[in-house]
């Protein structure tokens, strides 16, 4: 996926410097290549480097999600398109130069079609250098060639639609982004396995193993068996994750964190009696295994103690460490030595292999209680969260109710919440950093264009592409997964992009303070440009849906739809905005044109 952004990313700066050069070259056909350089490179660096500053802006925003696949698909597409700017402008523009030095030695313009005084034309294009200032008056004349004649044509009649229907439009406009926004509210969860899917089609051999196994008896049969979920009340850790989640090695996963106050061997009685308050009927959970009482470890030390202490033959660390003690509590001052005992003599039932304890010099610092619920990863996460709010009230009156302050110190574990922890933590960042993004695409343009209200039409067309972008997958019938919140962090980077370079053509236009002139200034120099990255992208992106993978596909869909509402956004909204409320004084170069 990476490479098809890096693609799209960078057909679009390349597009952006071809057209300035080609305007420049129209107007002045006689120039230099110098004087060509001079006064285009600056106006198309600009252009692109306040798309790729807000851009990679959102893409380095993902960051604030605690999930190392994503931040680094943001760090790693963020570089992208940093890297995407510098050749651009290190490499594409001495290919520019070079080429019109070659064509202008030919006698060809930068279309290869030589110029005659029978095929020229020229249009009234409201454009004035002042270098040359002395030579043509304040409405100079653009020389073009038939083949970019139609294209202006043609953009010429759209832009006399969006003037003569600018009012209507903009009422349309606004009533399409309130619909969009309420079916992007309509973004729901998975109602079931929220897992997500890798593969699309019978194509696959995996895939179709895959659906082998959900058809056949057994699997149906392990299923109905494993309808539940082992949860873990853990006793003397505390829940804390002081690893380094963008590092996979083993050495940065962590260390354990042992909750020091914990004393088992003052609580016996409360933890027993907990068991019992886990399991009944106002609990949280049943057994595991209802045979052996498999879920608490202290309920199977107390039968221990009471099976040997009736035994004619008890064992041998029943007498030494636990002193023939007959069940629960046990004196203290033994309690360590005589777990233990239990533990060595357990090694051949049903809780062998359980980690359910762990000793640390001589003493036991860890005891787990399991228990199982009905949730599991194919539960839905309304499901998951209910349960989880279940337990978590549980849990606090369980603490407010310990007798002593050590033994309220536990917290509750599960594979299932860890998952769907995940899932809403990704989800929820992500909405996040999408605003960061559109704070920062705002800011980029308020400073390079130094217009209050050219910000704020930018702002609404960027949430036009966003929400449409987002209603469009909805009906769709796509729901809010891993892979779907990642792409829409892609929507802003790249839907803004054609909104800035509007805006940026909008401000810099070299016509006088009429909104229409700017307007039609912008849409000629940068229509261009933007249909021919947009047409480069979705072409692209067309490619990608016959792969058999599913991310690609739902990468190649988000890619598609945001090319379509990007254009829309840019060449319509904004256009429309700024053609009913766009700032109509004189235009000033920014303090970034001016160091450019």
């Amino acid at each position: 996926n990476a490479i098809f952004i890096a693609c799209a990313l960078g057909t679009d700066d390349i597009f952006v410097q071809r057209n300035k050069w080609r305007s420049a070259r129209e107007q002045h056909p006689n120039a230099s290549t110098e004087f060509i350089a001079i006064h285009s490179l600056p106006d198309a660096y600009l252009a692109t480097l306040v798309t790729s500053v807000s851009t990679s802006g959102a893409f380095f925003a993902t960051a604030l999600t605690p999930v190392a696949g994503v931040v680094l698909f943001g760090v790693y597409a963020g570089l992208l398109v940093v890297t995407d700017y510098i050749l651009s402008v290190f490499i594409v523009s001495p290919v520019l130069c070079l080429q019109d030095e070659r064509e202008q030695r030919l006698g060809s313009n930068i279309d290869g079609e030589t110029l005659s005084s029978s095929g020229s034309t020229t249009i009234d294009s409201g454009i004035t250098d002042e270098t040359e200032a002395t030579s043509a008056p304040r409405e100079s004349k653009i020389l073009v060639t038939c083949s970019s004649l139609k294209q202006m044509a043609s953009i010429d009649s759209y832009f006399n639609f969006l003037c003569k229907h600018r009012w209507p439009l903009m009422v349309f406009c606004l009533g399409i982004l309130a619909a969009c926004g309420y079916t992007a509210t309509r973004l729901q969860a998975p109602p079931s396995d929220p897992r997500p899917s890798f593969l699309s089609g019978s194509a696959i051999q995996f895939e179709r193993h895959r659906s082998l196994l959900n058809n056949m008896v057994f699997y149906r049969i392990f299923m109905e068996e494993n309808k539940v979920s082992q949860f873990q009340l853990v006793f003397g850790l505390n829940a804390i994750d002081n690893g380094k989640f963008l590092d996979p090695s083993y050495e940065a996963q962590g260390t354990i964190s042992f909750d020091e106050s914990f004393n088992p061997a003052s609580t016996q009685l409360y933890l027993l009696e907990l068991c019992e308050r886990i399991f009944g009927e106002d609990g949280i959970g049943h057994k595991v295994d209802e045979d052996y009482r498999h879920g608490c470890v202290m309920e199977q030390f107390d039968m221990w103690l009471q099976d040997e202490s009736t035994s004619l033959a008890p064992t041998e660390g029943f007498v030494e460490e636990c002193l023939s003690s007959p069940s629960v509590p046990v004196p203290a001052a033994i309690f360590d030595q005589c777990f233990f005992a239990f533990v060595s003599a357990g090694s051949t039932k049903k809780h062998r292999g359980e980690r359910r304890y762990l000793f640390r010099e001589g003493k036991l610092k860890v005891l787990t209680i399991e228990f199982s619920t009905n949730s599991t990863v194919l539960s839905s996460s309304k499901d998951v969260s209910a349960e989880y709010a279940r337990i978590a009230d549980w849990s606090r009156m369980e603490q407010a109710q310990a007798p002593r302050p050590e033994a309220s110190n536990f917290f509750v574990s599960s594979k299932v919440m860890w998952y769907h922890e995940t899932l809403s933590t990704v989800t929820s960042s992500i909405f996040v950093s999408a605003g960061i993004a559109l704070l920062v695409a705002s800011t980029v343009i308020l400073l390079a264009t130094k217009s209050l209200t050219i910000m704020l039409t930018s702002i609404i067309a960027t949430c036009y592409i966003l929400l449409a972008t987002i209603s469009s997958v909805v009906m769709l019938g796509w729901t809010k997964g891993l892979f779907e919140s990642i792409f829409f962090s892609l929507v802003v980077g790249l839907g803004s992009d054609f909104v800035l370079h509007v805006g940026l053509a909008y401000v810099t236009s070299k016509v006088g303070g009429c909104k229409e002139e700017r307007a039609k200034y912008a849409l000629l120099h940068m229509g261009p440009s933007i249909f021919a990255s947009s047409s480069t992208t979705l072409a692209t992106a067309f490619v990608m849906t016959f792969s058999e993978i599913l991310t690609t596909k739902k990468f190649a869909t988000v890619l598609i739809l945001t090319m379509i509402h990007s254009t829309v956004g840019g060449c319509l909204v904004f256009l429309v905005l700024c053609l009913c409320f766009g700032p109509q004084d004189q235009p000033k170069q920014s303090p970034a044109n001016k160091l450019l």
